[in-house]
């Protein structure tokens, strides 16, 4: 498996072409990227449609045709991946409704937000309130994305954005409470 050190040293290597880095880092972190991606399907777009290599590989084109992408580090390269799978199912879900003219049910517990069993959200509500909470605060957002559409445990973010876990609980309380006040006034 590949370290964090292996790939802080290949981004910080002397080859400039963000081009091979995103092929090299693609590569390196596959596994991860697809561990993501399967359980994102599985827990928000239940579908046969797409698969996890489906969204890894849209990830992976979207970032590519992507002219201003400068991988700095591994938390870089995460955090555009989760923001790109959230991009990613958001557009698919505007897709099938209206091709379908169906009715928005991609309803999921808010459990994933807050600790409220008895709550649903949609994922458009919850991308409307991730559009308002990016105006306030963009740190919170990132938390956010990486720990909903990423998949990493509050420990795991700390470590990705090399900052005290107290720190980043704090913030994902926040963030956390945040949204489910910008859900509930969209919701009134």
């Amino acid at each position: 498996m590949n370290t964090i050190n292996d790939i802080t040293e290949f981004l910080n290597s002397e080859t400039d072409i963000n081009q091979v880095k995103l092929d090299k880092l693609f590569e390196m972190l596959y596994p991860e990227v697809k561990k993501i991606a399967n359980m994102q399907l599985s827990k928000i777009l239940k579908t046969s449609e797409v698969t996890p290599t489906l969204l890894v590989n849209e990830c992976y084109l979207k970032l590519n045709n992507s002219s201003n992408v400068n991988l700095q580090n591994r938390k870089h390269f995460f955090c555009l991946v989760s923001r790109c799978m959230r991009f990613h199912l958001i557009d698919l879900i505007r897709k099938q409704y209206k091709n379908n003219n169906q009715v928005n049910n991609t309803q999921f517990s808010i459990t994933q937000i807050s600790a409220d069993d008895s709550t649903g959200i949609d994922l458009l509500e919850l991308n409307h309130a991730l559009e308002r909470l990016e105006t306030m605060d963009k740190e919170l957002l990132k938390i956010v994305e990486l720990r909903f559409f990423g998949g990493f445990s509050l420990d795991e973010i700390s470590e990705l954005l090399e900052t005290n876990k107290a720190k980043v609980y704090r913030q994902w309380l926040l963030a956390k409470s945040i949204l489910v006040n910008l859900i509930d006034e969209e919701n009134e």
